[in-house]
């Protein structure tokens, strides 16, 4: 039976709905790693039929199961970019309290977390910040394969794009070598890489003002937590110096079981 046939049966019946009625895949609620389509198109058929029939029909599904429905249709949210630093990012919406007050940085308000937490100079908020620094930013030391992570405490983000900013205030030391990964949870060993970079020019590296936006595949369709900017290769002056003052991401914003709303 197809969802259009299974909603008349529901309408012309005036039983409650069961559980069991329904063509649910549990595997696609609990997996750690959701993927777009199924998940997306199982949530959007269960809330049309609960919206249909009503409140009372909740008490026929598991209640994480209901929850995790409503947080996925309801609550999920789409960032799609538009210029480099816009006010479209997952970053800034976090920073404002979805845009209701000004920018301030999303670890303060504890909904990420930076790593490395000491950098050279600058401060490893100013790394992962929406807003333009007023001091140069690089990690403690230029040693190979330097990186900086920022995962996100009660969010999971499917990544479209991602936008850094240069973070030497004379031009050198443009990052040109390095991967975007990420990855489902601290958990996890293995990162998934995003981007790979090789000798990659389109950050110029000429002061803080300077920024690239770079788009990563969809058809990846798996939301994770953490990501992080792995330099692998030399900079464009020959040197380890990770040197980045700023971080948006774009994508598809997913809160977690947690935070759930609940009813």
């Amino acid at each position: 039976m197809n969802m259009g046939n299974l909603l008349d049966s529901f309408g012309r019946s005036n039983s409650k709905i069961s559980y069991d009625a329904f063509p649910f895949n549990s595997n696609s609620f609990y997996s750690s790693s959701p993927k777009r389509v199924d998940f997306q198109s199982d949530c959007e058929f269960y809330i049309l039929v609960l919206r249909k029939f009503g409140r009372d029909n909740y008490c026929h599904f598991p209640d994480d199961i209901v929850r995790h429905i409503m947080s996925f249709v309801m609550l999920r949210q789409s960032f799609t970019y538009s210029y480099d630093f816009d006010e479209n990012g997952i970053l800034y919406y976090l920073g404002t309290s979805q845009l209701k007050m000004p920018y301030v940085h999303p670890e303060t308000l504890n909904l990420v977390k930076i790593q490395p937490q000491k950098f050279y100079c600058g401060t490893p908020q100013q790394a992962f910040s929406h807003n333009k620094p007023t001091e140069q930013n690089w990690l403690e030391k230029p040693v190979p394969n330097s990186y900086m992570e920022i995962e996100f405490l009660e969010h999971s983000v499917m990544p479209t794009a991602y936008t850094i900013r240069h973070g030497y205030p004379l031009k050198g030391h443009a990052i040109r070598n390095w991967r975007f990964e990420a990855k489902k949870s601290q958990d996890d060993l293995d990162w998934i890489i995003l981007n790979h970079h090789k000798n990659d020019t389109k950050l110029q590296g000429l002061d803080m003002s300077d920024t690239a936006t770079f788009f990563i595949p969809d058809h990846l369709g798996v939301y994770f937590k953490i990501f992080r900017i792995y330099q692998d290769g030399l900079t464009e002056s020959n040197s380890c110096y990770l040197m980045i003052s700023g971080f948006e991401i774009y994508g598809h914003l997913l809160y977690d079981h947690k935070h759930h709303i609940a009813f």
